[in-house]
């Protein structure tokens, strides 16, 4: 609770950045850190519906491979990475996307950016599959129990 209370004001002070720093889409800074907001108030008004969903969800995908895990975490990681860069060049500095993707993505900052993602994916789905299988087993003991109680 507490790391969602945090997240929620950080999320709070980001609307008072661009009082403080000049950007060059100001609009479109405050529309990501309102999307953020709400996701964040959603998560915790809806805590209980989400975690229902997380089980059902991992039940499935943890009789998975490590692989496909893998391959799923990079997929998201690598599109996170290009929306953020893109993101940030935009309301920052007033680039167009296009045209800054068309700059930074010559043959070897592709391979680059790739081959880093794909690092990075391996860590994030080892440590994915840890922190998701403790929280499975912590809602299966949940569910098991309120089970037990009503029956």
């Amino acid at each position: 609770m507490k790391r969602k209370l945090i997240a929620l004001v950080l999320g709070l002070g980001f609307l008072f950045v661009p009082l403080f720093v000049e950007l060059a889409n100001p609009f479109v800074y405050i529309i990501v850190v309102a999307i953020y907001n709400i996701i964040w108030i959603t998560r915790v008004l809806h805590e209980d519906y989400l975690d229902e969903r997380f089980y059902k969800k991992w039940s499935i995908l943890r009789q998975k491979s490590v692989f496909y895990l893998i391959i799923r975490e990079w997929g998201l990681l690598s599109t996170l990475a290009l929306v953020f860069l893109v993101g940030e060049r935009v309301i920052f500095e007033g680039v167009h996307p296009l045209d800054y993707l068309e700059s930074i993505f010559d043959l070897s900052r592709l391979v680059l950016f790739l081959f880093t993602s794909l690092i990075f994916s391996i860590g994030i789905a080892f440590a994915m599959k840890y922190e998701n299988e403790k929280r499975y087993k912590r809602l299966r003991w949940k569910y098991e129990k309120q089970a037990s109680q009503a029956g």
